[in-house]
């Protein structure tokens, strides 16, 4: 009886841990970095993103409610490790990043804030490359006041 307690114990230590594990990668500076150079610089340091046309960014180019915006995005490369969203005149430019597996196809869906008419980027890290795309967004009612 002895060893299923310990055993029972055993997982739910592993069961509370798991969720420190996802924290580990939380990105304080660039998640609280208020200008859009400082969260690039943040993420990738010295590496500047070069324009790429495999980004599909699909977002209406006029939102009602900057509070609920629905982005979704593709990218038609391969070895995709991250994609990275970005509000360029968001209080903190930097929405989301998803890190992705190998076996992942990059796609991500999602929903963000947009405080303002601004461009929207997307950063999508490859082993070897550093890609992006912008696409201005029209605000009427910010959501990040």
């Amino acid at each position: 009886m002895q060893r299923r307690a310990l055993l029972g114990v055993l997982a739910t230590v592993t069961l509370l841990l798991r969720p420190l594990a996802a924290l580990a990668q939380w990105h304080q500076e660039a998640f609280s970095a208020e200008q859009l150079a400082g969260a690039l610089r943040a993420l990738f340091g010295d590496r500047v993103p070069e324009s790429s046309t495999a980004i599909t960014l699909d977002v209406e180019p006029r939102i009602e409610n900057g509070a609920v915006v629905p982005v979704q995005i593709s990218v038609a490369v391969d070895a995709v490790t991250s994609i990275s969203i970005f509000a360029q005149k968001n209080p903190n430019p930097l929405l989301a990043r998803f890190h992705l597996s190998a076996r992942c196809r990059p796609m991500v869906a999602t929903r963000v804030k947009v405080g303002a008419p601004s461009d929207l980027m997307v950063v999508v890290e490859t082993r070897d490359q550093l890609l992006s795309t912008r696409r201005f967004v029209e605000v009427v009612e910010g959501g990040c006041s």
